[in-house]
């Protein structure tokens, strides 16, 4: 429920298919190199987006163009340049779809911008199949 609504109703396949569009990134850096590797990642993983920054480590959502191997490679650059101290990607999970649909919701309206597709839509019960 976002907004006292209904937003999404499904198995957890089924919300993961619709919902959880690409790959999540974290990377993990020395102090020194937080915005190179930003620069870094934008140049050669275009349109993907910062989703969390800590000291040494930052997280960013790949979208589904991107192939898989394209990011390994990337990252084993980054790494064989001293930009990176280790990486992970993973497939987004269920928790930060329900995290990414809270986040994106206008305070006191039902309308959601979907960060994943980037479409305003109304999540309305009717409007989902099974």
């Amino acid at each position: 429920m976002v907004n006292g609504r209904l937003s999404c109703l499904g198995s957890v396949q089924h919300l993961k298919n619709k919902f959880a569009v690409g790959y999540q990134l974290q990377i993990k850096f020395p102090p020194t190199t937080q915005q190179n590797i930003k620069w870094f990642v934008a140049a050669y993983l275009k349109d993907s987006e910062v989703v969390e920054e800590y000291e040494g480590m930052v997280t960013f959502h790949v979208p589904p163009g991107i192939a898989c191997s394209q990011v390994f490679s990337t990252m084993e650059k980054a790494k064989s340049e001293s930009l990176v101290e280790d990486y992970s990607i993973q497939q987004t999970s269920l928790e930060q779809v329900f995290l990414r649909f809270t986040k994106s919701t206008v305070p006191g309206s039902c309308r959601s911008k979907s960060p994943f597709d980037r479409s305003t839509q109304n999540l309305e019960l009717n409007e989902m199949h099974l």
